[in-house]
């Protein structure tokens, strides 16, 4: 009975911390409006039992002015619920910082009350950590300064002394002040744990959901550019004009090196990094299955073990496939065996190197053959890696390609 009597009360009290909060806040919303929640109920208990305590111990009904603060945070929580969340928290700490002034001129220096300004400055410190609140963060730490530097210079100078009231029982008054900085920091302490477990509960939990959209979205990509695939291969079967056909071949392979990322990406469960060798490996065995030429092509593939971002492996697949397909086509019209080496290796800590090259007829004769449409496409890819290229002659045609990639992340074997 006890163990169900707990549960509901704690049940409640999670209900009550969690008012106001809705589902499409965002996660630091959330954790905001949970600790405004939760220090303005602490700031209403502690200030309803250190009323209690001063007019048992003491039998001054002048103590109980402190309770003209209850309805006082009760607004805090009242903007809180209403979605002002900032405006909120600065209300709160104005409200914290005057009534910690008035009672450390009413009960002195040596009541400690001042005490109370370190948790004010550290948890502004805790709470503003939102760039949009840097207005907030600066407007409440000079108010706190300047209450602050007004109540050192009180005490120093012995202003307000008449407002100080000299009937109180100062040790009562540092034990009672002794007690509610334990008390404050502990609920302060359990605040900031526990909304930044919840914080971080949203975080797994909507990065888990992003996950699992993106892997819906790579594989619903991936099927359609199969059906494309599918519809070039059909209307090219179906065409009679040679050209036609090999215009038609040139796009499905291109197709196919964006689909190819995909795959890899939805096989793999990454939704944005691609492992490069295994990708560079798929699609050379890929445009080796759709070449037709006598002599078969052999590849030469060396490739570093690195894994990048789908934006890399995009354009750099596109650009592979172009210079691949254009030396098929042009390069080894008198070469008994032709081969096409590729390297792509690391030259410093985010920086890639491509190495394309060929032992076909040279860099004058493919230069003449290329189309237009090939070059402009990888002038574009390059542009978009922001790197640079050249084609140089090494008995046939060399391609260099340099670009950054931050981060490289290499794999280890």
């Amino acid at each position: 009975m006890g163990r169900i009597h707990f549960e509901y009360m704690w049940n409640f009290v999670l209900r009550l911390i969690k008012v106001g909060v809705k589902q499409d806040d965002t996660v630091f919303d959330q954790r905001l409006k949970i600790a405004v929640n939760i220090l303005v109920i602490n700031a209403i208990l502690i200030i309803s039992i250190v009323s209690l305590l001063h007019y048992v111990f003491e039998r001054e009904m002048s103590n109980l002015g402190i309770l003209i603060a209850l309805p006082l945070f009760a607004v805090a929580g009242i903007l809180n619920v209403r979605g002002y969340v900032m405006s909120a928290i600065t209300y709160i700490f104005c409200v914290s910082n005057i009534l910690i002034t008035i009672f450390s001129l009413r009960l002195g220096e040596m009541s400690l009350t001042h005490v109370h300004f370190i948790l004010l400055i550290i948890g502004i410190a805790l709470l503003y950590q939102n760039r949009k609140s840097t207005f907030y963060f600066y407007f409440n730490l000079l108010f706190t300064i300047v209450c602050v530097v007004f109540v050192l210079l009180t005490f120093q100078f012995g202003w307000f002394s008449w407002f100080l009231d000299r009937s109180l029982d100062l040790d009562l008054s540092r034990h009672l002040n002794y007690i509610m900085l334990v008390v404050i920091s502990l609920v302060f302490t359990f605040t900031m744990v526990y909304t930044y477990y919840q914080q971080q509960a949203s975080i797994l939990q909507s990065l888990q959901e992003q996950k699992i959209l993106l892997a819906e979205v790579n594989h619903r990509v991936k099927n359609n550019m199969a059906i494309i695939i599918g519809l070039l291969n059909m209307k090219r079967n179906n065409s009679t004009n040679l050209e036609t056909q090999q215009d038609l071949e040139e796009v499905k392979a291109r197709v196919m090196s964006m689909s190819l990322v995909h795959d890899r990406i939805y096989s793999a469960g990454n939704t944005s990094a691609v492992d490069l060798d295994g990708y560079v490996d798929d699609l050379v065995k890929e445009i080796s299955h759709a070449s037709h030429l006598a002599n078969p092509v052999k590849f030469v593939v060396s490739v570093e073990k690195l894994t990048i971002d789908v934006s890399v492996a995009i354009p750099l697949g596109l650009m592979i496939n172009e210079l691949i397909t254009n030396s098929m086509k042009h390069a080894f019209k008198n070469t008994s065996e032709p081969m096409v080496f590729i390297q792509i290796m690391r030259q410093g800590p985010d920086v890639l190197h491509v190495t394309i090259r060929d032992n076909g007829n040279g860099i004058n004769d493919i230069m003449t053959k290329t189309d237009g449409m090939g070059m402009v496409l990888i002038e574009a890819l390059t542009e978009q890696l922001g790197g640079t290229y050249q084609f140089s002659e090494d008995n046939g045609v060399k391609f260099d390609l340099t670009f950054p990639v931050s981060p490289v992340t290499q794999r280890r074997i």
